[in-house]
């Protein structure tokens, strides 16, 4: 396809570019958006775009000015916007391929930027005068709306169906819920396969559900473990940590959940997290509301017959004999 012709205004110009970016900064991205928590890609989109339209607009309409509008200019501009500043904080953050990654998005967003663009200005090649400005902004607005459903649509697909297991603690249609209990593991990743393995032994051993979401991707570590019964007590063992946070706040969250009230977690909450203290020693600690440090609560000193005694965390409470937890 040729070059835009020399008298389209200056606004539809930056307005085809504009729509061209989002809609390729979409394109490209939202497929790259399964298995992230919900959280992640709620901020991720925006900034995306956000980087796109701040870097990448001004580099399209310089190389626009200067006559270079061709695929391969726009490919160039887009690994260039892709290599600096985000390629080179990832560099530092995740290595060389880091910046090869970003790169490489870059440049495919540049592709379909440009073919976005080329489609665009198809009112100019059909129609004359005044007609092809209006024709033009509609033609923007159109491919804008377009994108936007495309990715609603996307994203609701990726989600999937409602999840009504005891899993979601959510799934009464509330948007918050507080922990009753909640703990943190001071431990590693290197930990963090064992901890699995020991939640995952316990669940079974009690019959409960068990669901284990913890993944390893480019970019970040996730450790997340779900054990839940109904009517929807659950306890839930999850902790982020991106690359070159390695220094970052250490430790796994556990917190219990009761939605439906009452107190019939406790028992199993005690059960959990004695199992993990003594697997861990001196790496529990309790946290109020708050996320401080607190003694441990009363209801998790108590004796239990088939379980030890915690004497490190509730040193109050003398030791009985109890059959060993491997």
């Amino acid at each position: 396809m040729r070059p835009l012709a020399t008298e389209t205004p200056g606004w539809l110009t930056a307005l085809r570019h504009t729509v061209a970016l989002i809609v390729a900064t979409l394109a490209v991205c939202v497929p790259m958006m399964p298995g992230l928590m919900p959280w992640v890609a709620a901020a991720f989109l925006p900034m995306t775009v956000g980087y796109a339209l701040v870097v990448g607009l001004p580099l399209a309409l310089i190389m626009r000015a200067r006559g270079w509008a061709g695929p391969l200019h726009a490919m160039g501009t887009g690994a260039l916007a892709g290599a600096v500043p985000a390629g080179l904080f990832a560099m530092i953050t995740a290595g060389p391929g880091g910046l090869v990654f970003m790169s490489a998005v870059g440049f495919a967003i540049g592709l379909v930027a440009w073919i976005a663009a080329q489609l665009q200005a198809l009112p100019d090649r059909l129609l004359s005068g005044r007609r092809t400005v209006l024709a033009g902004a509609a033609t923007s607005l159109l491919f804008l709306v377009a994108a936007m459903y495309g990715t609603l649509a996307g994203l609701r697909m990726m989600r999937g169906p409602p999840d009504l297991s005891c899993h979601n603690v959510m799934r009464d249609g509330r948007r918050s819920i507080s922990p009753v209990a909640g703990a943190t593991l001071d431990i590693t990743p290197v930990d963090w396969p064992r901890l699995r393995a020991l939640l995952a032994e316990a669940g079974a051993a009690a019959n409960w559900s068990v669901r284990d979401l913890s993944r390893s991707r480019e970019g970040f570590r996730r450790v997340s473990v779900s054990l839940c019964r109904e009517p929807g007590t659950n306890l839930n063992a999850d902790h982020l940590l991106f690359d070159g946070q390695r220094d970052a706040i250490p430790g796994v969250y556990i917190g219990v959940y009761q939605p439906q009230g009452g107190d019939s977690w406790v028992q199993p909450a005690r059960m959990v997290y004695r199992r993990v203290s003594l697997a861990w020693p001196g790496k529990l600690a309790f946290k109020n509301s708050g996320g401080q440090r607190i003694d441990a609560p009363d209801w998790y000193c108590e004796s239990e017959a088939d379980l030890p005694t915690d004497t490190l965390l509730c040193p109050q409470v003398a030791a009985v004999p109890s059959a060993r937890l491997d």
